[in-house]
């Protein structure tokens, strides 16, 4: 598809003006999709797809059209037409004074190679170490390609093969137990440790409810209940747009002085090769960018067109993490529940919201596999409680340490294409999260 998008591209900067300028950005993906039910591979089919963007500048104008096909060799001829529409408007459009492009030719290619088996063979693996659960879940695997080409002279490149499993097992009722496996290898070992971990929720969540008092409780906050943390947080919180019209529920952090723990550290991070470090305008971006270091506020995702306007660097595309990571600690997840002893392990959390933006107060509600600790043992799953609590407090004075394994957690989304993000998460123990109702 590279070698494609190349040819497209030479054919359609020969058609272009003196003073055009003509930025092209391709998605391309052959990805396997399986939706297993009750253990059983329901539905599985195979999507091949690809966009293609045209955005033509000229002086201070601009506009831009997308168009589908099954490859960049099968769309020479539509671009040639896009690009006559495109001149066409230009003449009707007004000028754009925040309009930026990268004007500086940096060219770069990162090419992973694709070793994944098929989507079927990994579901069929999956489900003969599945057997004997209810489970229902969805696998999403394959190559997907990112490419950027302008008339200036740049051309980036980024491609690489990954999966995505996402599955529940379920009991009698609405228990059930959440997992996830995510990478761009595929190793039983991991997977099999996940599905034993199933097993021993399963057997835990088979008890009758506790339904425990409204306060404050110890709790061994999961990565996937991280993550919804960090979801919050990245609503606006690390942009420099948001900060600088003051909608930003970290801005209590640059305004004020407000600290995290120290070991709490947060970063931008592409290096992990699942998005690609360039956008639809050409810009490449540092790789990482600190957002919070040692507890304290370090420097905001900057978009190119922010950068214009507040006249600094860019550093991202959208202004929200694509691909967050928290740093390590020392804990063992598999002393969850000892370094408990007693409170809480919250596996998941959902329906969240502000309570409290401008101190980063975050209200949901607790999900799945939710236990309740006694003397170092869970003894039985929770009925579903509201928490209400502050990030300054989860991460802050409260946090009373990180796991040393970090979850990758993908965002499952998969309605126009395969989501790229991600986020890359430890466990959190901390001695107190306030339950409310």
């Amino acid at each position: 598809m590279k070698r494609e998008f190349q040819l497209l591209a030479e054919q359609l900067f020969s058609h272009l003006g003196k003073e055009e300028v003509l930025l092209l950005s391709l998605y391309g993906e052959e990805s396997d999709f399986v939706r297993i039910n009750h253990a059983r591979i329901r539905q599985a089919g195979t999507v091949h797809q690809t966009e293609l963007k045209l955005t033509l500048i000229d002086g201070r104008r601009q506009a831009s059209l997308r168009m589908d096909g099954s490859s960049p060799s099968t769309m020479v001829e539509e671009a040639r037409q896009a690009l006559h529409l495109l001149r066409d408007d230009l003449h009707a459009l007004p000028e754009d004074p925040w309009l930026t492009w990268s004007t500086a030719v940096r060219c770069s290619q990162d090419e992973s190679p694709a070793t994944l088996p098929d989507g079927r063979q990994m579901a069929e693996e999956f489900l003969v170490r599945a057997r004997g659960l209810d489970l229902v879940g969805i696998l999403a695997s394959g190559s997907q390609s990112h490419g950027f080409a302008n008339s200036l002279g740049q051309f980036n490149w980024h491609s690489g093969a990954t999966f995505h499993l996402d599955w529940s097992c379920h009991l009698a009722g609405s228990r059930a137990v959440k997992e996830s496996l995510a990478g761009s290898t595929w190793n039983a070992d991991r997977l099999t440790e996940r599905l034993e971990g199933c097993h021993r929720l399963l057997e835990v969540i088979s008890r009758p409810p506790l339904r425990i008092p409204r306060g404050r409780h110890r709790a061994w906050l999961a990565p996937a209940a991280v993550a919804e943390l960090t979801a919050m947080m990245n609503w606006g919180g690390f942009g420099i747009k948001a900060l600088r019209t003051g909608h930003s529920p970290l801005r209590a952090m640059v305004e004020e002085g407000y600290r995290l723990d120290p070991r709490v550290t947060l970063r931008e991070d592409h290096r992990r090769g699942i998005a690609p470090p360039f956008d639809e305008l050409g810009f490449l971006f540092p790789q990482p960018v600190t957002l919070i270091e040692a507890g304290t506020w370090h420097e905001p995702l900057v978009s190119p067109r922010s950068a214009r306007e507040y006249g600094v660097d860019a550093n991202s595309g959208e202004e929200i993490p694509l691909a967050l990571e928290m740093a390590g600690g020392e804990l063992d997840p598999d002393e969850a529940a000892r370094l408990v002893d007693t409170g809480l392990i919250l596996s998941n959390l959902w329906y969240c919201n502000f309570s409290d933006r401008n101190r980063c107060r975050i209200t949901g509600m607790t999900r799945y596999a939710c236990l309740r600790v006694e003397k170092g043992k869970p003894v039985a799953p929770i009925e579903p409680m509201r928490f209400d609590d502050s990030v300054y407090h989860l991460l802050g004075d409260r946090l009373e340490g990180l796991s040393r394994q970090r979850l990758l957690l993908r965002d499952a989304d998969t309605y126009d294409r395969r989501s790229t993000a991600s986020q890359l998460l430890p466990a959190l123990l901390v001695s107190g999260i306030d339950l409310t109702l």
